[in-house]
């Protein structure tokens, strides 16, 4: 062994598996470069690596370097290994090393599209060959499909297949499949182009998983696990945030640096889960069983799943139904963030966010610190041209009613400092009256007591005729006297008392109507040079008028 090959396996004492899997395939290819199989049995354990590519790499190594020994090895690695391509990797090492033991190591392996192309070109054949790849670019005519395949290497082989054949496949053709055909090269007479006449195509291991998924995707859609208005509003300013990622993860990291540059004061609670492995399924589910009592029992605001990125088969879990129902039962708010930008997960299309990345999520979940300073002083600029205007109105309308008040009261002047008038000119009438009535029945008084008088004398004249009254007569004519007086007086005194009580309610009328009374109650007199003013149309702007209320005047101008 050299001295290359002893460092290298002491470097290898250390823990392998504990390296990065770059370090690790640099290092497998080492050993198959040299062909050094003196390394191959410190390194049959990493068949259990968590990588894919470090698997496949081993299957690679095997097949070089391996011999019958090691079949039995691959044939038990082959019976536990769940990624596909490394399962296929692993039957073709122990294919090459059972062709070895034979004595026949020609390298003969399935034909990529580049290689197939090749052999066409060389030599056309009736031979019936099997090609893999991703369909791209569908077509139809007629009864006739018209497609592409393609591998890795980008190159296309072109496809035609009868409508009928497509039908009896029970999959819609569509591009992105991996699909398995088989059929026969044929060249076209006019265009010398190549084309594959496909016989019989079928779904490989990851078209038939699209294709699951697909299904999948569909039969959550019509439960409703989907929609739009299923989804929740995301707390813009959350105090608790459960945040569930791998421990010691690149995502856990990024998303906790962002989250804490964006804003302090919140908490953030962390659920550990495996995200890729053996067993993760049944891991991230009795973690998820967890959730809603953590939510419940620490007021849990937001919920974020992440993880970094990884291949499509690491992500595979996360496509899960069992996985997908479970976070769509999170009693809270869900950001899921599965770390890639074109792939989106069905627990992502579940989710109430979804974010293509852990420091996405970190952005989704809360508004910065600068975010909420500037959403206050934008809500305070609102409220304070809001109350400002209102402000405004509150004054424009309060001097409206000013104005109208003052319209109102100068009408109410108006009116009672002309009822006033009018009382005024009634009792000035009245009193005229009485002054009238009381010189005719004091004319009436005089002449009836003239009359008596007369009258009195007349009978007193008769008297001294002794001989022609009686004793009686003169009785009678005093009693009548008298009776005549007592008549009078009653008329003359019941005439005053009606006239008294007449001036009486007058003299009320004219209390109440009494312009003093009337500023008590809180009215004014508004005068133009001396003259009363009843209406604002004999107001103009800047006239200089004279208010008088019950306790003084004050001078004012017309704006």
């Amino acid at each position: 062994m050299s001295n290359t090959s002893n460092l290298f396996q002491e470097e290898h004492s250390i823990d392998l598996a504990d390296q990065k899997v770059a370090d690790i395939n640099d290092k497998l290819n080492w050993i198959i470069t040299h062909k050094d199989k003196s390394e191959l049995l410190g390194i049959l354990d990493l068949n259990k690596h968590k990588s894919v590519s470090v698997r496949r790499k081993l299957a690679e190594l095997i097949a070089n370097l391996g011999d019958e020994k090691e079949i039995e090895y691959l044939i038990n690695w082959q019976n536990q290994e769940s990624d596909r391509k490394t399962w296929l990797s692993i039957e073709s090492a122990i294919d090459r090393i059972q062709r070895r033991k034979n004595g026949d190591d020609s390298d003969v392996k399935a034909l990529t599209v580049t290689e197939a192309l090749g052999l066409i070109k060389s030599l056309v054949s009736e031979k019936i060959y099997i090609v893999e790849g991703e369909v791209t670019e569908v077509n139809t005519s007629g009864q006739m499909y018209y497609f592409n395949i393609k591998d890795s290497e980008q190159s296309v082989l072109s496809c035609w297949c009868f409508a009928g054949i497509i039908y009896r496949s029970d999959f819609t053709l569509n591009e992105g499949l991996s699909i398995r055909i088989a059929g026969k090269f044929k060249i076209s007479s006019k265009s010398s182009k190549l084309y594959f006449d496909v016989q019989k195509l079928e779904l490989t291991g990851e078209g038939e998983f699209l294709r699951n998924l697909q299904l999948l995707e569909e039969k959550l859609r019509n439960e409703g696990m989907m929609d739009v208005d299923r989804k929740r509003k995301i707390p813009i300013l959350p105090q608790n945030i459960l945040l569930i990622a791998s421990s010691n993860s690149a995502a856990l990291t990024d998303y906790i640096k962002v989250i804490k540059q964006r804003r302090q004061g919140l908490t953030i609670y962390h659920l550990p889960i495996k995200t890729q492995g053996v067993g993760v399924e049944g891991e991230i589910l009795e973690k998820f069983a967890m959730v809603n009592d953590i939510c419940d029992n620490y007021d849990i605001d937001t919920v974020v799943i992440t993880r970094g990125g990884g291949s499509k088969e690491d992500l595979i879990v996360f496509n899960s139904e069992r996985v997908t129902r479970a976070i769509h039962t999170i009693k809270k708010p869900t950001i899921v963030a599965i770390g890639h930008e074109r792939d989106t997960s069905l627990s992502e299309l579940v989710a109430d966010k979804r974010a293509s990345t852990p420091s996405q999520a970190a952005e989704i979940s809360s508004l910065s610190s600068s975010e909420v300073s500037y959403q206050i002083n934008n809500i305070t600029h609102i409220l304070t041209a809001y109350f400002r205007e209102k402000k405004y109105a509150y004054q424009r309308f309060t001097d409206q009613i000013c104005i109208l008040l003052v319209v109102i009261l100068r009408q109410e002047i108006t009116k009672k400092t002309r009822l006033a008038k009018e009382i005024d000119q009634s009792v000035t009438s009245l009193m005229y009256t009485i002054r009238i009535e009381n010189n005719k029945l004091a004319d009436n008084i005089k002449s009836l007591i003239k009359n008596r008088i007369f009258q009195a004398k007349y009978f007193v004249g008769g008297i001294t005729n002794l001989e022609s009254f009686s004793l009686q007569k003169i009785v009678q004519y005093k009693y009548l006297s008298q009776s005549l007086y007592i008549n009078a007086t009653g008329i003359v005194s019941h005439k005053i008392e009606t006239t008294k009580q007449q001036a009486s309610v007058l003299l009320v009328k004219i209390e109440l109507e009494n312009p003093q009374n009337i500023m008590k109650k809180g009215y004014a007199i508004i005068k133009n040079n001396s003259s009363i003013l009843n209406s604002t149309k004999n107001m103009k702007t800047g006239d200089l008028l004279k208010v008088e209320m019950i306790d003084g005047s004050k001078n004012v101008m017309v704006q």
